[in-house]
C-alpha cells in the first residue's frame, strides 16, 4: 500500500472538510507509523470501505456485522494483495456482497472515520480502525450473498429508513452526505 497515494487522496478529502478530526487523525497515523495498513500495528491501521447506493440513489447497501452486532457500511482490513485503497474497497465490497454488477462513482474519497474497535474474543486487544470510505453505485435488483460467519444480514435499506437501523454517528453522517451528492452526481 503506497503511503504516498493514500497522503494525497486523505489531504484532497482535508481541503473539502477542513475541520475534519478524523481526517488529521488518519494524517497522524500515516506521519507517525509505516506500518500504517497492516493489522500487526496494535495502536492501529488503516481500513476500507464501500458505501454503496442503488442506481436511483434512494437506498444504501449495509451489513449487520456479527461481532459488532451493529449495521454498517461493507468494509474491512487492507490485505497484501490490495495494490490500492480502491482495490481495497472493492475487494470488500465483491466479499462482503457478492454483488459483481457496480460501479465506483469517484475516485475521492467518500467519507472518513476513525472508530475504536473492542477487544476480541479471540483476544486481539482493543485498536483503531481508520476507515477510508469509497462511493460506489449498484443494482439494488442484486440479491446479496453474505458470509454468515461475519454478517447476520446483508441488504439494501431505504435511505429514509436508515435511522431505524442505525443511529452510528458514520452512518448517519454518511446518509446526508449522499443526499447532497446525488444532486451533484
Amino acid at each position: 500500500m503506497d503511503k504516498h497515494s493514500i497522503e494525497l487522496l486523505v489531504q484532497e478529502y482535508l481541503e473539502k472538510y477542513p475541520n475534519d478530526i478524523h481526517t488529521k487523525k488518519v494524517m497522524e497515523l500515516l506521519a507517525n507509523y509505516e506500518n500504517f495498513w497492516q493489522r500487526e500495528n496494535e495502536h492501529g491501521h488503516l481500513t476500507a470501505s464501500a458505501w454503496v447506493v442503488d442506481d436511483a440513489q434512494s437506498k444504501v447497501l449495509l451489513t449487520h456485522h456479527k461481532k459488532l452486532d451493529i449495521w454498517v457500511q461493507l468494509g474491512g482490513h487492507i490485505e497484501e494483495e490490495d495494490t490500492d485503497i480502491y482495490a481495497a474497497c472493492r475487494r470488500e465490497l465483491i466479499e462482503e456482497s457478492g454483488l459483481t454488477d457496480f460501479e465506483q462513482l469517484s475516485s475521492a474519497v467518500f467519507d472518513i472515520d476513525v472508530h475504536s474497535i473492542p477487544l476480541s474474543k479471540k483476544g486481539i486487544p482493543a485498536h483503531f480502525h481508520y476507515d477510508i470510505r469509497l462511493l460506489f453505485r449498484g443494482d439494488s435488483r442484486q440479491k446479496p450473498i453474505f458470509d454468515i460467519q461475519e454478517s447476520n444480514q446483508v441488504a439494501w435499506i431505504d435511505l429514509n429508513q436508515i435511522v431505524n437501523y442505525s443511529n452510528e454517528v458514520s452512518v448517519i453522517r454518511m446518509v446526508k452526505k449522499s443526499l447532497i451528492n446525488f444532486f451533484s452526481i
